[in-house]
């Protein structure tokens, strides 16, 4: 695992530029980027630092993270594009970490991913107003049927009883389906948890959970792109 503090990302891009005939840009607007980009994740705020946590830990601490990926797409897009001078190596690992973490969270998010766990424990208010619900959901499924049998007859009944379990399966074949997505995307994310990676190999992950349905940032392909592009120094 790879930790960048705040003055550390300052300190490398400062290094960077000192090896550059001319600074395009000046400390001040060195220190906006950074902050910028540190300002883009809730769960670090009061922290000046990223480390990157297991991915077994975020995925059970997911309302710890609170990322705003229009903050962090706006500053990726200004790193690939305008502050050129300022791209590096630990810069690069950063934003790309952080995109993928922030994809992660969100769809781990919309798909309710373990949402009856938290930092681990398991969340017992939760289960049991899912239990509740799923008590009345069954109960009412159950005098429904019991209805559609008595006033209906066999047919309907058995026709109600074949539509709830192609809609049973369905929805089971759905959940296992994005299970399997989102330990892809995990997966994408561990790989990215150094610094010390191959850029070549994070393209063919990322492409490859593409295919599968996985949504990433379009700065994140270019930001990989650029990486793969750049000279080996």
């Amino acid at each position: 695992m790879t930790a960048l503090s705040r003055d550390g990302a300052i300190k490398t891009i400062s290094r960077t530029m000192d090896n550059l005939p001319q600074a395009e840009f000046d400390d001040d607007q060195v220190r906006e980027f950074v902050m910028m980009v540190f300002a883009s994740f809730g769960v670090m705020r009061k922290q000046d630092t990223w480390a990157p946590p297991p991915t077994r830990e975020l995925l059970d601490s997911l309302e710890d993270y609170d990322f705003d990926r229009t903050l962090l797409r706006q500053q990726t897009e200004l790193y690939i594009n305008y502050y050129k001078s300022m791209q590096s190596p630990q810069i690069d690992w950063l934003l790309a970490n952080l995109m993928i973490c922030a994809e992660v969270v969100a769809t781990a998010k919309a798909w309710k991913h373990q949402s009856w766990l938290q930092h681990g424990r398991i969340r017992w208010r939760r289960v049991a107003f899912s239990a509740i619900l799923f008590c009345i959901n069954w109960g009412l499924w159950l005098g429904l049927a019991l209805v559609i049998n008595s006033f209906l007859g066999t047919t309907v009944f058995l026709a109600w009883v074949g539509a709830t379990i192609v809609y049973c399966f369905n929805a089971w074949r759905v959940r296992r389906r994005n299970a399997l997505l989102l330990a892809d995307m995990a997966a994408v994310y561990e790989a990215t948890r150094s610094a010390t990676l191959s850029w070549s190999v994070i393209w063919d992950v990322l492409s490859k959970t593409r295919d599968k349905g996985a949504v990433w940032d379009s700065e994140l392909y270019r930001l990989v792109e650029i990486c793969i592009s750049r000279p080996k120094i």
